[in-house]
């Protein structure tokens, strides 16, 4: 016998099978009252609303739930990542000429926002003395030490600043030292000047 005998006698066998069924279904419907008829319907509709909500509406809504959950933080990382976008392009502007204090100042400041920090910033401008340089002292009050750090790894492209004096440490509330928060100062001055 070949292959497709033996494949031809095997759907037979299964359409034979599936007749006789569809047979017996068929006598037991017929022996059922209408009664019966109408609620053997309602339940088959009701189970097969069950398996639809189980098997697709749930999980689809279960997805939309988590999406629309995770989307303010998708939205607040889109706009950390526009700002540091916009400061890359203004500093690589800026960075095609000399840097003028003013310009350095207001890098300083959009760097800092960016940043998350809060920062007194205080800008020391050249006086009358042509031999003053422009310097920007910035004050941290209990501010989070990561972001301080971070910052402070990333200053040297801020518009060419480097740290002239630094005073930093645990920030103290009701005279207990705080873990990962950080109060003090840093001096700052343009790197061409110093």
């Amino acid at each position: 016998m070949s292959p497709r005998d033996r494949m031809a006698q095997g759907v037979a066998r299964w359409r034979n099978g599936i007749d006789a069924v569809s047979v017996r279904c068929a006598a037991l419907w017929a022996a059922r009252s209408q009664r019966e008829k109408r609620l053997l319907l309602a339940m088959a509709a009701v189970l097969l609303a069950a398996v639809l909500w189980a098997l697709a509406l749930s999980p689809a809504l279960r997805t939309i739930e988590r999406a629309q959950a995770g989307l303010p933080g998708l939205q607040a990382r889109a706009a950390q990542l526009d700002a540091v976008i916009r400061e890359a392009q203004a500093l690589g502007q800026v960075r095609r000429g000399q840097l003028s204090a003013a310009e350095a100042g207001e890098a300083l400041a959009a760097s800092l926002r960016g940043a998350g920090l809060d920062a007194g910033l205080a800008a020391q401008g050249p006086g009358a003395d042509s031999d003053a340089v422009a310097q920007w002292r910035i004050r941290f009050d209990d501010a989070p030490a990561a972001q301080v750090l971070e910052w402070l790894a990333g200053l040297p492209d801020i518009a060419s600043l480097r740290v002239l004096e630094l005073d930093l440490g645990r920030s103290l509330v009701a005279g207990r030292e705080r873990p990962g928060r950080l109060s003090g100062e840093i001096l700052l001055v343009l790197a061409e000047a110093a």
